[in-house]
């Protein structure tokens, strides 16, 4: 066994101040992990005259950003959705932000304000690239995923984002008045959610990870490996349950049924119903296409 490397008080507090919570809560992922590592690795290989000096990232002017957005109509398509959302998604989450996210990060002089914490993960989402967005945002890739992280854990947090299907005949009423008034001259009376199965692509699993039945995680309709959910939402395309449901293997009804779904929608009252796709069984709450000639 070699000798246990001290690296001091000064270096773990280059680090704290770089990376600031480095605490596994749940969303540190490889990615992080891997920058942790090349941080140390870099820390290791340099002495302390030859170290890097440290880049003072320009944050965005978020109000300038804001403005040109304004300018070019551009608001919904670069945050999937209208400014009065985007201000009110920030007033959800902000009481689950951090107390420091207002404070410099990395010992830079500029601020992260929670507006470009919520842009930053809401644009991760949207699918673009790190790399682009912390450019755009003006942050070190550190402060990406700092920002990120702590995104995703506010939308958890947050009792107002809670993913829930409604209680009692009122809740399911409010549900079903909102179908019946966006639908042509209200001909949609009693649908109270819309339901389909979504495949999630994965890794190919190891024999140890699916306890010896790696087969079951192969879609032969995809031809990919992966997970199998269940979603069921409300006329304003909010999710009221979204859920992993198993293997990859599994297809939609076999899936409806173990959600537990099954049962409470077949307890509804008599006219109302859920509409889903041919992959269903039709029923007395349960509407499909008709699939005959």
């Amino acid at each position: 066994m070699g000798n246990r490397v001290d690296f001091g008080d000064d270096f773990m507090s280059d680090v704290d101040r770089v990376y600031g919570d480095l605490e596994n809560d749940g969303w540190d992922d490889l990615e992080l992990e891997f920058e942790e590592f090349l941080f140390l690795y870099n820390f290791l290989q340099q002495d302390d005259e030859g170290r890097k000096s440290f880049w003072d990232h320009e944050r965005l002017d978020w109000n300038r950003h804001i403005e040109k957005l304004r300018h070019e109509s551009l608001y919904a398509k670069r945050y999937r959705m209208p400014e009065t959302a985007f201000n009110r998604l920030v007033e959800v989450l902000v009481p689950f932000l951090p107390g420091d996210v207002t404070k410099s990060r990395n010992g830079c002089s500029h601020e992260i304000f929670p507006e470009i914490i919520v842009a930053i993960g809401l644009r991760y989402l949207a699918g673009g690239s790190y790399e682009d967005i912390r450019e755009v945002y003006g942050v070190s890739v550190s402060g990406f995923y700092y920002c990120r992280n702590r995104f995703f854990k506010a939308v958890m947090q947050s009792e107002d984002l809670k993913i829930r299907l409604p209680e009692g005949r009122e809740e399911w009423e409010v549900v079903r008045l909102k179908f019946h008034s966006k639908s042509e001259e209200g001909i949609v009376r009693g649908c109270v959610g819309a339901i389909d199965g979504f495949f999630q692509p994965t890794k190919c699993p190891t024999v140890k990870e699916t306890n010896g039945n790696v087969r079951a995680y192969f879609s032969g309709h995809y031809a990919r490996c992966g997970l199998y959910w269940q979603a069921l939402c409300d006329s304003d395309l909010r999710f009221m349950f979204f859920g992993v449901m198993g293997p990859g293997n599994k297809s939609d009804q076999p899936a409806y049924e173990q959600t537990g779904l099954e049962a409470i929608i077949e307890g509804l009252p008599l006219g109302l119903y859920i509409a889903a796709d041919a992959a269903y069984i039709v029923t007395e709450h349960v509407l499909i296409p008709f699939i005959g000639s």
